[in-house]
């Protein structure tokens, strides 16, 4: 899937925050790239919230990911943290991520990229 063009609705009802690699924030040299994939990322996540939200309307909370990047590709992702007590809202999010083709001239060297997404129902 290629990324998503920038570009947030003020409604949006998944947002991402604390993005780090290997604890630090992103290399300057890779922020416009970091941005643009956020947004796709935040694409897939509200793919998943909306088909959540028809069983369970007022479901919210936060999702902190661990995310293993390795050989330019997603190799491992896993929940460091959730508020949402939800196990299908994380594992759809996590399987999406597992899905998720990484751009070309991705670094190849291994990665743990951190972040967390916060869930709003519409309102």
């Amino acid at each position: 899937r290629p990324p998503v063009a920038p570009g947030v609705s003020a409604a949006r009802s998944v947002t991402a925050s604390d993005r780090t690699f290997e604890g630090a924030p992103p290399p300057e040299q890779f922020a416009d790239v970091v941005l643009e994939h956020t947004h796709a990322v935040l694409e897939l996540a509200e793919g998943c919230y909306d088909v959540r939200l028809r069983a369970r309307p007022g479901l919210a909370g936060e999702l902190r990911l661990r995310v293993y990047v390795s050989a330019a590709e997603v190799i491992r992702v896993t929940t460091e943290d959730s508020t949402l007590d939800d196990t299908l809202l994380e594992e759809c999010v996590k399987g999406e991520l597992l899905r998720y083709p990484l751009p070309p001239g991705t670094p190849r060297s291994g990665v743990h990229v951190r972040f967390r997404l916060r869930f709003a129902p519409p309102g």
